[in-house]
């Protein structure tokens, strides 16, 4: 058998990581919350629909290379962006509950999320200059 040791903060593969769709699912679900925070920042909401297959369609292009696995940045930027959105819807619903309007902070946080979001896609599909 072999082991396969990894140092902290390397991003060498992990035998031990969630296939592709599993991986579709979580970014489908973590959208769902974003759609939260967008509400709650008073946007229109987003299509999810197209922001959903435009990552399976790169998950599918690059899973290839990974072994039927999506790159190591990618799965690790899915794991930060739910903490985010996590932290931040439970922070937001604190300050809904203590009757404050939760529009500008859930604004910041749905910027930070769109640009987390833009910089996963682009590990998965890089443009060619």
């Amino acid at each position: 058998m072999t082991v396969i040791q990894q140092r902290p903060g390397s991003l060498s593969p992990r035998p031990d990581r969630a296939p592709q769709s599993s991986l579709g699912q979580r970014w489908s679900a973590l959208h769902g919350k974003v759609a939260q925070i967008a509400q709650m920042a008073d946007l229109s909401p987003e299509p999810l629909d197209q922001i959903n297959t435009r990552f399976n369609n790169a998950l599918s292009r690059t899973g290839a290379l990974f072994g039927n696995h999506a790159h190591p940045a990618v799965e690790r930027g899915v794991e930060d962006m739910e903490i985010l959105v996590d932290m931040g819807l439970t922070a937001l619903n604190e300050v809904e509950s203590r009757g404050q309007d939760p529009g500008a902070p859930a604004f910041a946080l749905w910027r930070e999320v769109f640009h987390a979001r833009e910089a996963i896609l682009s590990v998965m599909e890089p443009t060619v200059a």
